[in-house]
Protein backbone atom coordinates (compact mmCIF):
# COMPACT_ATOMS: atom_id res chain seq x y z
CA UNK A 1 0.00 0.00 0.00
CA UNK A 2 2.90 2.34 0.72
CA UNK A 3 4.54 1.71 -2.66
CA UNK A 4 2.02 1.67 -5.56
CA UNK A 5 4.78 1.00 -8.12
CA UNK A 6 5.71 -2.19 -6.29
CA UNK A 7 2.08 -3.26 -5.90
CA UNK A 8 1.16 -2.59 -9.52
CA UNK A 9 4.12 -4.57 -10.84
CA UNK A 10 3.28 -7.53 -8.58
CA UNK A 11 -0.24 -7.49 -10.01
CA UNK A 12 1.12 -7.25 -13.55
CA UNK A 13 3.33 -10.28 -12.93
CA UNK A 14 0.33 -12.17 -11.59
CA UNK A 15 -1.71 -11.29 -14.68
CA UNK A 16 0.98 -12.82 -16.89
CA UNK A 17 1.09 -15.85 -14.59
CA UNK A 18 -2.69 -16.30 -14.91
CA UNK A 19 -2.53 -16.20 -18.71
CA UNK A 20 0.14 -18.90 -18.73
CA UNK A 21 -1.07 -21.14 -15.89
CA UNK A 22 -4.81 -20.52 -15.73
CA UNK A 23 -4.79 -19.45 -12.08
CA UNK A 24 -3.68 -16.51 -9.93
CA UNK A 25 -0.47 -17.13 -8.02
CA UNK A 26 -1.46 -14.47 -5.48
CA UNK A 27 -4.89 -15.96 -4.89
CA UNK A 28 -3.53 -19.51 -4.70
CA UNK A 29 -0.99 -18.81 -1.96
CA UNK A 30 -2.00 -15.45 -0.53
CA UNK A 31 1.54 -14.09 -0.86
CA UNK A 32 2.03 -10.32 -1.07
CA UNK A 33 -1.41 -9.91 0.52
CA UNK A 34 -2.87 -9.81 4.01
CA UNK A 35 -4.29 -13.29 3.41
CA UNK A 36 -1.03 -15.24 3.33
CA UNK A 37 -1.53 -18.89 4.25
CA UNK A 38 0.29 -20.15 7.32
CA UNK A 39 1.10 -23.51 5.71
CA UNK A 40 2.47 -22.29 2.36
CA UNK A 41 5.39 -24.56 1.30
CA UNK A 42 7.61 -21.54 0.78
CA UNK A 43 10.80 -23.57 0.24
CA UNK A 44 9.31 -25.60 -2.62
CA UNK A 45 10.10 -24.43 -6.19
CA UNK A 46 6.43 -24.06 -7.12
CA UNK A 47 6.09 -21.30 -4.52
CA UNK A 48 9.59 -19.96 -3.88
CA UNK A 49 10.69 -19.34 -7.46
CA UNK A 50 7.67 -17.32 -8.68
CA UNK A 51 7.50 -15.42 -5.38
CA UNK A 52 11.13 -14.39 -5.68
CA UNK A 53 10.72 -13.47 -9.36
CA UNK A 54 7.67 -11.31 -8.61
CA UNK A 55 9.48 -9.64 -5.71
CA UNK A 56 12.68 -8.95 -7.68
CA UNK A 57 10.84 -7.53 -10.68
CA UNK A 58 8.66 -5.27 -8.54
CA UNK A 59 11.60 -4.10 -6.43
CA UNK A 60 13.67 -3.36 -9.53
CA UNK A 61 10.93 -1.04 -10.75
CA UNK A 62 10.52 0.51 -7.32
CA UNK A 63 14.22 1.44 -7.29
CA UNK A 64 13.79 2.72 -10.84
CA UNK A 65 10.93 4.98 -9.74
CA UNK A 66 13.37 6.67 -7.33
CA UNK A 67 15.95 7.16 -10.09
CA UNK A 68 18.13 4.19 -9.16
CA UNK A 69 19.09 2.47 -12.42
CA UNK A 70 21.94 -0.07 -12.66
CA UNK A 71 24.87 -0.03 -15.05
CA UNK A 72 25.22 -3.80 -14.75
CA UNK A 73 22.97 -6.66 -13.61
CA UNK A 74 23.84 -10.21 -12.59
CA UNK A 75 21.49 -13.00 -11.55
CA UNK A 76 21.93 -16.13 -9.48
CA UNK A 77 20.31 -19.45 -10.35
CA UNK A 78 16.52 -18.93 -10.55
CA UNK A 79 17.11 -15.19 -10.20
CA UNK A 80 18.84 -15.01 -13.55
CA UNK A 81 15.67 -14.61 -15.58
CA UNK A 82 14.93 -11.46 -13.57
CA UNK A 83 18.41 -10.13 -14.37
CA UNK A 84 17.71 -10.78 -18.06
CA UNK A 85 14.46 -8.86 -17.72
CA UNK A 86 16.12 -5.95 -15.91
CA UNK A 87 18.73 -5.70 -18.67
CA UNK A 88 16.07 -5.60 -21.38
CA UNK A 89 17.01 -9.02 -22.76
CA UNK A 90 13.61 -10.54 -21.89
CA UNK A 91 10.04 -9.25 -21.94
CA UNK A 92 8.06 -9.50 -18.72
CA UNK A 93 5.82 -12.15 -20.29
CA UNK A 94 8.75 -14.39 -21.20
CA UNK A 95 10.33 -13.85 -17.78
CA UNK A 96 7.18 -15.07 -16.04
CA UNK A 97 6.89 -17.92 -18.54
CA UNK A 98 10.37 -19.15 -17.64
CA UNK A 99 9.57 -18.84 -13.94
CA UNK A 100 6.34 -20.81 -14.39
CA UNK A 101 7.80 -23.76 -16.29
CA UNK A 102 10.98 -23.84 -14.24
CA UNK A 103 9.02 -23.95 -10.98
CA UNK A 104 6.45 -26.57 -11.97
CA UNK A 105 9.06 -28.93 -13.42
CA UNK A 106 11.64 -28.47 -10.67
CA UNK A 107 8.83 -29.18 -8.22
CA UNK A 108 8.88 -32.69 -9.70
CA UNK A 109 12.42 -33.10 -8.35
CA UNK A 110 11.41 -32.18 -4.80
CA UNK A 111 12.40 -34.94 -2.41
CA UNK A 112 15.33 -36.18 -4.48
CA UNK A 113 18.00 -34.49 -2.41
CA UNK A 114 19.38 -31.36 -0.77
CA UNK A 115 22.15 -28.78 -0.94
CA UNK A 116 24.98 -27.87 1.44
CA UNK A 117 26.89 -24.60 1.76
CA UNK A 118 30.56 -25.12 2.64
CA UNK A 119 32.90 -22.25 3.43
CA UNK A 120 36.36 -23.54 2.52
CA UNK A 121 39.05 -22.98 -0.10
CA UNK A 122 39.04 -24.75 -3.46
CA UNK A 123 41.70 -27.26 -2.40
CA UNK A 124 39.48 -28.56 0.40
CA UNK A 125 36.44 -28.50 -1.89
CA UNK A 126 38.19 -30.66 -4.50
CA UNK A 127 39.20 -33.14 -1.80
CA UNK A 128 35.64 -33.33 -0.49
CA UNK A 129 34.24 -33.92 -3.97
CA UNK A 130 36.70 -36.79 -4.53
CA UNK A 131 35.73 -38.34 -1.20
CA UNK A 132 31.99 -37.94 -1.85
CA UNK A 133 31.36 -39.00 -5.47
CA UNK A 134 27.57 -38.96 -5.04
CA UNK A 135 27.70 -35.19 -4.46
CA UNK A 136 28.30 -32.53 -7.10
CA UNK A 137 29.53 -28.94 -7.12
CA UNK A 138 26.45 -26.79 -7.72
CA UNK A 139 27.40 -23.20 -6.93
CA UNK A 140 30.57 -21.12 -6.63
CA UNK A 141 29.65 -17.98 -4.68
CA UNK A 142 33.18 -16.87 -3.85
CA UNK A 143 36.66 -18.35 -3.55
CA UNK A 144 35.73 -19.54 -0.05
CA UNK A 145 32.02 -20.34 -0.43
CA UNK A 146 30.74 -23.33 -2.38
CA UNK A 147 27.51 -25.32 -2.54
CA UNK A 148 27.24 -29.08 -2.99
CA UNK A 149 24.13 -30.81 -4.30
CA UNK A 150 23.05 -34.44 -4.20
CA UNK A 151 21.09 -37.17 -2.42
CA UNK A 152 19.93 -36.30 1.10
CA UNK A 153 21.84 -39.16 2.70
CA UNK A 154 25.12 -37.96 1.25
CA UNK A 155 24.46 -34.33 2.15
CA UNK A 156 23.57 -35.21 5.75
CA UNK A 157 26.59 -37.45 6.16
CA UNK A 158 29.00 -34.82 4.86
CA UNK A 159 27.40 -32.14 7.02
CA UNK A 160 27.87 -34.33 10.09
CA UNK A 161 31.51 -35.03 9.23
CA UNK A 162 32.34 -31.38 8.58
CA UNK A 163 30.57 -30.19 11.72
CA UNK A 164 32.52 -32.68 13.81
CA UNK A 165 35.71 -31.31 12.24
CA UNK A 166 34.72 -27.76 13.15
CA UNK A 167 34.03 -26.74 9.54
CA UNK A 168 31.02 -24.58 8.73
CA UNK A 169 28.44 -26.54 6.72
CA UNK A 170 24.88 -25.22 6.30
CA UNK A 171 22.12 -27.33 4.82
CA UNK A 172 19.91 -25.16 2.61
CA UNK A 173 16.19 -25.14 3.42
CA UNK A 174 14.27 -27.10 0.83
CA UNK A 175 14.28 -30.57 -0.65
CA UNK A 176 15.60 -30.13 -4.18
CA UNK A 177 19.11 -30.96 -5.41
CA UNK A 178 19.43 -28.01 -7.80
CA UNK A 179 22.28 -27.80 -10.33
CA UNK A 180 22.99 -31.51 -10.24
CA UNK A 181 22.44 -34.61 -12.38
CA UNK A 182 19.29 -35.27 -10.35
CA UNK A 183 17.63 -32.58 -12.51
CA UNK A 184 18.16 -34.58 -15.70
CA UNK A 185 14.65 -36.08 -15.51
CA UNK A 186 13.11 -32.70 -16.45
CA UNK A 187 15.57 -31.74 -19.20
CA UNK A 188 13.31 -32.35 -22.19
CA UNK A 189 10.38 -30.60 -20.53
CA UNK A 190 12.48 -27.51 -19.86
CA UNK A 191 13.91 -27.49 -23.39
CA UNK A 192 10.45 -27.83 -24.92
CA UNK A 193 8.76 -25.20 -22.74
CA UNK A 194 11.47 -22.55 -23.21
CA UNK A 195 12.35 -23.05 -26.88
CA UNK A 196 10.13 -20.13 -27.98
CA UNK A 197 11.68 -17.63 -25.56
CA UNK A 198 12.99 -14.61 -27.47
CA UNK A 199 16.22 -13.05 -26.26
CA UNK A 200 16.93 -9.40 -27.12
CA UNK A 201 20.18 -7.48 -26.99
CA UNK A 202 20.67 -6.26 -23.40
CA UNK A 203 20.28 -2.50 -23.00
CA UNK A 204 22.60 -2.49 -19.99
CA UNK A 205 25.45 -4.84 -19.21
CA UNK A 206 24.25 -8.31 -18.27
CA UNK A 207 26.66 -10.76 -16.64
CA UNK A 208 25.70 -14.41 -17.05
CA UNK A 209 26.27 -16.84 -14.20
CA UNK A 210 25.91 -19.71 -16.65
CA UNK A 211 29.02 -18.61 -18.53
CA UNK A 212 30.66 -16.33 -15.95
CA UNK A 213 31.12 -13.41 -18.34
CA UNK A 214 29.31 -10.45 -19.92
CA UNK A 215 26.38 -11.64 -22.02
CA UNK A 216 25.42 -10.59 -25.55
CA UNK A 217 22.42 -11.67 -27.61
CA UNK A 218 24.64 -13.88 -29.78
CA UNK A 219 25.55 -15.88 -26.65
CA UNK A 220 21.95 -17.05 -26.29
CA UNK A 221 21.20 -20.64 -27.28
CA UNK A 222 17.95 -22.66 -27.20
CA UNK A 223 19.28 -24.66 -24.23
CA UNK A 224 20.30 -21.61 -22.17
CA UNK A 225 17.60 -22.03 -19.51
CA UNK A 226 18.32 -25.73 -19.19
CA UNK A 227 22.00 -24.89 -18.70
CA UNK A 228 20.92 -22.35 -16.09
CA UNK A 229 19.13 -25.15 -14.22
CA UNK A 230 21.70 -27.92 -14.66
CA UNK A 231 25.12 -26.28 -14.68
CA UNK A 232 27.24 -24.84 -11.89
CA UNK A 233 26.24 -21.29 -10.89
CA UNK A 234 29.34 -19.22 -11.70
CA UNK A 235 28.51 -16.26 -9.48
CA UNK A 236 32.08 -15.76 -8.31
CA UNK A 237 33.43 -15.61 -11.86
CA UNK A 238 30.62 -13.28 -12.86
CA UNK A 239 30.96 -10.85 -9.98
CA UNK A 240 34.70 -10.65 -10.62
CA UNK A 241 33.90 -9.24 -14.07
CA UNK A 242 32.25 -6.15 -12.60
CA UNK A 243 34.15 -2.95 -11.83
CA UNK A 244 31.22 -1.39 -9.95
CA UNK A 245 31.78 0.28 -6.60
CA UNK A 246 28.15 0.04 -5.45
CA UNK A 247 26.13 -3.18 -5.37
CA UNK A 248 22.50 -3.74 -4.38
CA UNK A 249 21.22 -7.23 -3.64
CA UNK A 250 17.61 -7.44 -4.80
CA UNK A 251 16.13 -10.36 -2.89
CA UNK A 252 13.61 -10.96 -0.07
CA UNK A 253 16.50 -11.74 2.29
CA UNK A 254 20.22 -11.07 2.46
CA UNK A 255 22.09 -13.99 0.86
CA UNK A 256 24.95 -12.91 -1.38
CA UNK A 257 26.10 -9.64 0.18
CA UNK A 258 29.04 -11.19 2.07
CA UNK A 259 30.19 -13.02 -1.07
CA UNK A 260 30.23 -9.78 -3.04
CA UNK A 261 32.21 -8.11 -0.25
CA UNK A 262 34.87 -10.83 -0.45
CA UNK A 263 35.53 -9.89 -4.09
CA UNK A 264 34.92 -6.13 -3.89
CA UNK A 265 36.31 -5.22 -0.50
CA UNK A 266 36.15 -1.45 -1.03
CA UNK A 267 32.67 -1.40 -2.57
CA UNK A 268 29.45 -0.30 -0.93
CA UNK A 269 27.30 -3.45 -0.81
CA UNK A 270 23.68 -3.01 0.23
CA UNK A 271 20.72 -5.34 0.60
CA UNK A 272 17.06 -4.56 0.01
CA UNK A 273 15.24 -6.73 2.53
CA UNK A 274 15.72 -8.92 5.58
CA UNK A 275 13.22 -11.47 6.84
CA UNK A 276 13.60 -10.19 10.42
CA UNK A 277 13.12 -6.53 9.53
CA UNK A 278 10.31 -4.34 8.25
CA UNK A 279 10.78 -4.53 4.47
CA UNK A 280 9.72 -0.94 3.80
CA UNK A 281 12.10 0.39 6.45
CA UNK A 282 15.01 -1.63 5.04
CA UNK A 283 14.28 -0.44 1.50
CA UNK A 284 14.14 3.21 2.57
CA UNK A 285 17.35 2.81 4.55
CA UNK A 286 19.13 1.41 1.49
CA UNK A 287 17.66 4.16 -0.66
CA UNK A 288 18.96 6.81 1.75
CA UNK A 289 22.47 5.36 1.58
CA UNK A 290 22.37 5.51 -2.20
Amino acid sequence: KRFPVFRDKILECDNHWKRISGYSFLAEYGLFTENAQADVPISDPIVAQPAIAFFQIALFHLYESFGIVPNTVIGHSAGEQTAFYASGALTLEDTIKISYYRSIYQQQTAGLGNMLVINQNIGTIDTLLEANPALELAVVNSNTSYVFSGPTEGIDLLKKQLTEDGISAIKIAGRCPFHSSLQESIKEKILTSTRDIVCHEPKIELISTVTGYSFQKDDYTPDYWWNNIRNVVRFYEGIEQSDADVFIEIAPHIVLTSNIQIVHKEALVLHSAHRKEDSARRFLSTLAKL
